[in-house]
């Protein structure tokens, strides 16, 4: 386990891969419907009814070879990648890290509590010493 790996409040918790696989869910998602979702706005968005599908969909690189067609369905990538990678990266790293550390200082106060009223609980409750 290498020392970037490890969160230093809690040693059984792996950021890396968490980190990693949120960056690659982000990856595949934009890869897959980003241009999924480019081609069903520009469909909807079209208003004139002379143009073929071809034009419509894939715009100026209709008349392109394959991959310049594939090219017109990313317009905006690179803030697409940036959002899409910050926000899963945040939703599958640091909101999983949040949460195991409330948590972890929740169960922390309710023991301190239980351990503090431990025995006025016995007292009041059964009218003997626990």
């Amino acid at each position: 386990m290498g020392g970037v790996a490890v969160l230093a409040d809690t040693p059984n918790t792996m950021i890396l891969p968490k980190v990693l696989g949120a960056g690659s869910a982000a990856l595949v998602e934009i890869g897959m419907f980003h241009p999924v979702d480019t081609v069903a706005k520009r469909l909807m968005n079209n208003s004139n009814n002379t143009k073929t599908t071809a034009e419509v969909v894939f715009r100026d690189a209709a008349t392109q070879p394959l991959l310049g067609k594939l090219k017109s369905l990313f317009p905006g990538m690179q803030f697409a990648v940036a959002y899409k990678g910050f926000q899963r990266i945040y939703k599958f790293g640091g909101q999983v890290r949040e949460r195991e550390r409330r948590l972890r200082e929740v169960g922390e106060k309710r023991e301190r509590k239980s351990e503090n009223h431990a025995d006025d609980r016995c007292d009041h409750l059964s009218h003997r010493a626990c």
